[in-house]
């Protein structure tokens, strides 16, 4: 029925591909006419052009009333039809009958994160990589890689389907690395972008991430020195080639240098506020369970409430004793809790109450909590 060479049409989306080769197993490559992508696709998943009629719905469109998806869907590509039926079958069975307390707010379990080993080798020059270093199954930490002789300041965005998931201002010292963004395998889904911009340098790059080139990145990685997902995203002669905005590219390191210690030096001379500070802890935690004691008799809205007002009177003590820095605990979630803490603090740094946070990666926290630098 089908042969190389044809034109099809997927049922359930109406994407238009060429079959590149049969499988013989119920199987094909094709070529995505619309992206010039390869993928495989399933005999029960396609029908040839000149016998189309009109765009059908999946078992999974059925299920939740969708009217249309534009693209193939990661399930309609390598799932076929008997699997996806098998599948809602499972997710009906499996669905509970009514939601306890407990259910509807469950407790947020902490996640358990090991930092990747690095043989941390000699430096090679090479430029600036991203490295996708492997902490746990299909989970990942993204890491900058610096495999340069300069240090500069750089902004990092990884984007989730348009929106930003993750946003980081920072500075990194030459033949170093830092930690960005946590990254899952399923978010290559979520047509995944990453950014990462050299304001001195003038220079912006973005990586888009597809599966194809996904399964296709693994390069042994300078400074680091282990073989891993990665891109090398700015080669080291287009630092050679520029000029920063500051002039002299030596003199532009050195500065960069002495603005980084200058920041680790920074000390605080009240000391009629020494002792308080020195017992102050330097962190929160908003989870319910540990902030309120009868939080499975109020509702997610009071919660919320019981936790802004932990998180106000704490800045509020922080700021006044001259604390250097301070990491508020939120987990992952679903994000509200972090996204409330980071309106928070942004409302805080725009009036000059703090310097700067950030959602970082750390080793204690993995990305569940975030520093307020004061």
């Amino acid at each position: 029925m089908f042969q190389n060479g044809d034109y099809i049409i997927f049922r359930y989306t109406g994407a238009k591909a060429k079959i590149l080769a049969d499988y013989l197993d119920g199987s094909f490559k094709v070529l995505l006419l619309h992206d010039n992508d390869e993928i495989i696709a399933f005999r029960d998943d396609i029908i040839l052009q000149k016998d189309f009629k009109g765009i059908e719905k999946s078992a999974i469109e059925l299920e939740i009333g969708a009217q249309k998806l534009k693209v193939p869907s990661t399930e309609d590509m390598f799932y076929s039809k008997e699997e996806l039926e098998k599948k809602k079958k499972e997710k009906l069975l499996n669905k509970p009958q009514e939601k306890t307390v407990k259910e509807q707010f469950p407790v947020e379990k902490p996640k358990a994160y090991y930092i990747p080993v690095f043989k941390e080798t000699a430096a090679k020059n090479s430029g600036v990589w991203l490295a996708f270093a492997e902490q746990a199954n299909d989970s990942f930490i993204i890491y900058i890689v610096n495999d340069t002789n300069i240090s500069f300041g750089f902004e990092f965005e990884l984007n989730l389907n348009g929106k930003i998931e993750q946003k980081l201002k920072q500075q990194i010292s030459a033949n170093n690395y830092f930690a960005l963004a946590e990254f899952e395998s399923a978010m290559l889904n979520d047509s995944p972008k990453i950014s990462l911009k050299c304001p001195a340098f003038n220079l912006t790059e973005q990586l888009n991430l597809k599966y194809k080139k996904w399964i296709s990145m693994h390069q042994e990685v300078p400074i680091i020195g282990i073989s891993c997902r990665a891109q090398l995203i700015i080669s080291s002669s287009r630092f050679s080639n520029l000029k920063t905005s500051a002039g002299d590219l030596s003199k532009y390191t050195k500065d960069q240098l002495k603005n980084s210690e200058k920041e680790e030096q920074i000390t605080f001379n009240k000391q009629n506020k020494a002792e308080k500070l020195a017992h102050f802890h330097k962190e929160l935690d908003l989870h319910a369970e540990v902030l309120i004691e009868n939080y499975r008799s109020l509702n997610s809205g009071e919660i919320l409430e019981r936790q802004k007002k932990e998180l106000e009177k704490y800045l509020s003590e922080a700021i006044e004793l001259g604390a250097v820095e301070v990491f508020i605990i939120h987990g992952l979630g679903e994000g509200v809790l972090r996204k409330t803490v980071e309106i928070y603090l942004s409302e805080l740094k725009r009036k000059g109450q703090i310097k700067s946070y950030s959602n970082e990666y750390f080793p204690k926290y993995g990305f569940g909590a975030t520093v307020a630098r004061l």
